[in-house]
Parts: C-alpha cells; sequence; structure tokens
C-alpha cells in the first residue's frame, strides 16, 4: 500500500474522532455533523469534474467523506 495512503487514513480517523468528540462534549448534535457529512458527499458527487469519471473512482473521491462520517454508525 502507499504510505500517502496509510497517512489519509490516520487523518481520517483523526478527524472522526475530534468529530465524535465534539458530539460527546455537546459543541454539536450528532445529527449535525451526519448532515455536513451528507452535504459533503453530495457535494463532491455533484461537481461537475466528477461525472467524467467512472463510478468507482467518484466512490474513490468520496470515500474519505464517509470514512469521517463512520463514527456515526
Amino acid at each position: 500500500m502507499n504510505t500517502a495512503n496509510l497517512q489519509l487514513e490516520g487523518l481520517l480517523i483523526a478527524i472522526a474522532s475530534l468529530n465524535d468528540l465534539l458530539v460527546t462534549k455537546g459543541i454539536v448534535h450528532r445529527e449535525e455533523v451526519a448532515h455536513a457529512m451528507d452535504v459533503a458527499e453530495q457535494t463532491v458527487l455533484g461537481d461537475y469534474r466528477t461525472k467524467e469519471l467512472e463510478p468507482a473512482r467518484r466512490d474513490a473521491i468520496a470515500f474519505p467523506i464517509i470514512g469521517v462520517g463512520s463514527f456515526r454508525g
């Protein structure tokens, strides 16, 4: 695996943990974070540049957003 992929995975885990901390501390509600992740995902998938990509590549672009929001589950 590419080292950059591992670094990005670590970053995603850190951001997801921070999101969870914000929810736990009552700074934001879980629903607000979920909504922000949904908006981000729709923004990426609706971007004119992604329409030219294969579906697997569009999914790859959206994957980090899904990863950051994964604490929701």
